[in-house]
């Protein structure tokens, strides 16, 4: 269970609050989620990345996945950037 103790080591470093605007954070969180089958969780996760992230090619990649686990192929996803 590899998995659990990234999960925990994600959550400990969220915890902290330094990290949390920081979209790799919640990417790499999301990710874990997604592997074990977590999906609601894992598109919390997603979405939170996506509020943060500011490269196009991330972004994209962000809204597959969060498509993915939310079974929505169409899912176009756009993040509020005025509240920056």
């Amino acid at each position: 269970m590899a998995w659990r103790s990234g999960s925990l080591r994600i959550d400990l470093l969220a915890s902290q609050g330094d990290l949390d605007e920081y979209h790799l954070l919640h990417a790499a969180r999301a990710d874990l989620l997604r592997r074990v089958g977590s999906k609601t969780e894992a598109a919390e996760s997603y979405k939170r990345a996506l509020e943060f992230v500011t490269n196009d090619s991330e972004r994209r990649f962000l809204e597959r996945r969060l498509a993915e686990v939310t079974g929505d192929r169409d899912f176009n996803w756009t993040i509020n950037t005025a509240k920056r």
